[in-house]
């Protein structure tokens, strides 16, 4: 949504301060999460206080901890994983070739950068699975789930289709989101993207649709609550802390449930 205006005064300001809006109430939320579960004695991984719940497995992987048992909250990998997007989108459009080359055609731009962000996904599920044999098909998918390598294709996708302003071109979008839904059903065998890309080709083929006033702004603030929701406020608001169910998770971690 920030594009067309960094594109127009070449300020990628914009992106850093949507960062920081998302870290206002992220950092004291977390922060509440992590010192509540450590005077509850449920041993908190760091990565409910630092950016990485999406890659906690493969952080645990690669840096295991054997017989120490840590709690993740689950619900924060969305914002993480977020956050690691928008950081790395706004380095790259700091770089005045690749701001100039998006200003030339938008679209074509981000044609190229969902390519190159496929590829990266494909090259390091390859990697994982040949020359550093981390496991099979399936131990890498579960691995690389949640990481940006997995979850930036189909970010760049709903770019490409909001930008697309031909029939050609959101034609284009769509064939590539069924292409990658194919692919994903191959590589990323967990990460369940059937309902991202429904929803997806509903925006295409239903891109508008005429409701009353009042049943709008009902839709609206339920389209809402999910974010807020993950944001922790209404957990704040209640001056409570809703700590669920606690599964276990793979290796000798457990991941909370919010209900």
């Amino acid at each position: 949504m920030h594009l067309p205006a960094i594109m127009t005064d070449g300020r990628t300001g914009r992106i850093w301060a949507l960062i920081a809006k998302l870290l206002v109430p992220l950092v004291p939320v977390s922060l509440v999460l992590y010192v509540a579960h450590l005077y509850l004695g449920d041993n908190p991984a760091l990565s409910t206080i630092l950016p990485y719940e999406n890659l906690w497995r493969l952080a645990d992987f690669l840096f295991p901890d054997p017989g120490t048992e840590y709690l993740h909250v689950g619900w924060l990998w969305f914002l993480h994983v977020y956050l690691q997007i928008f950081a790395l989108l706004g380095v790259l459009l700091g770089v005045p070739r690749i701001l100039a080359a998006l200003k030339r055609d938008p679209w074509r731009g981000t044609l190229v950068f969902f390519g190159i962000a496929e590829g990266l996904g494909i090259l390091l599920t390859g990697l994982m699975l040949g020359p550093l044999q981390v496991g099979n098909l399936w131990e890498v998918a579960v691995l690389l789930m949640r990481s940006p390598t997995t979850i930036l294709p189909f970010f760049t996708l709903g770019a490409l289709l909001a930008l697309a302003d031909t029939n050609r071109r959101r034609n284009v979008a769509l064939a590539l989101a069924v292409a990658h839904f194919a692919l994903a059903q191959l590589i990323y065998t967990t990460n369940g993207e059937v309902a991202w890309l429904v929803a997806l080709a509903l925006c295409v083929f239903v891109p508008y649709v005429r409701l009353p006033r009042l049943l709008s702004t009902v839709l609206m603030g339920m389209a809402l609550l999910p974010v807020t929701d993950w944001l922790g406020i209404n957990r704040l608001a209640s001056k409570r802390i809703t700590f669920g169910a606690r599964n276990h998770a793979q290796g000798s971690n457990r991941e909370e449930t919010t209900s």
